[in-house]
């Protein structure tokens, strides 16, 4: 990650850590790459350096992509697909119900693995946090404050965790399949 939305892919002596060359610059972030066992390089962009319009549906916008190992060429295979939730508590009382959060979900390592014979992707990522958790994010997420006036906040009722939370994706497609 050489900037906001860049990615430098280079060619290292795995001995010695010497950067030998560089095979390509490209204009999304990506934050790990990994080798599938059938040879295929891999990564996900991240959502964190995006600059989008306001009530942008974040989600959205994490990406699966496969590499090019001659050239460094891109090219995008598919969504993440991840729903982010919280919990909305009404005003007057009564039972919380789920609501989309919106908030996106960066992959910061992967890993592929065969397990059971069938070949898996492993993400792990972070989605926004609360003001004051480490690491932090967004500065514009969207929190329910503590008295549920539903303006800007510092904590939002749902998840406990925010930072390396584990999904599986399928390897083909860059789909989340499982839950964390």
């Amino acid at each position: 990650d050489v900037g906001r939305e860049l990615t430098s892919l280079y060619l290292v002596n795995p001995f010695t850590g010497e950067i030998r060359s560089q095979v390509a610059r490209d204009s999304k972030d990506l934050r790990d790459i990994d080798f599938r066992p059938n040879g295929t390089l891999a990564g996900f962009d991240r959502t964190i350096e995006q600059i989008v319009p306001a009530n942008t549906d974040l989600d959205t916008l994490t990406h699966y992509f496969t590499i090019d190992t001659g050239t460094g060429a891109l090219t995008d295979v598919g969504q993440f697909g991840l729903q982010t939730s919280h919990y909305t508590i009404p005003a007057g009382g009564g039972a919380p119900t789920v609501a989309a959060s919106d908030d996106g979900f960066n992959i910061e390592a992967l890993t592929f693995a065969i397990i059971g014979g069938q070949e898996r992707g492993i993400a792990i990522g972070s989605r926004p946090s609360p003001q004051g958790y480490q690491p932090a994010y967004y500065s514009n997420a969207r929190f329910i404050n503590d008295n549920n006036t539903g303006l800007p906040g510092t904590t939002r009722p749902g998840p406990s965790y925010f930072s390396n939370v584990i999904y599986e994706f399928d390897e083909l497609t860059g789909a989340a399949t499982s839950a964390p």
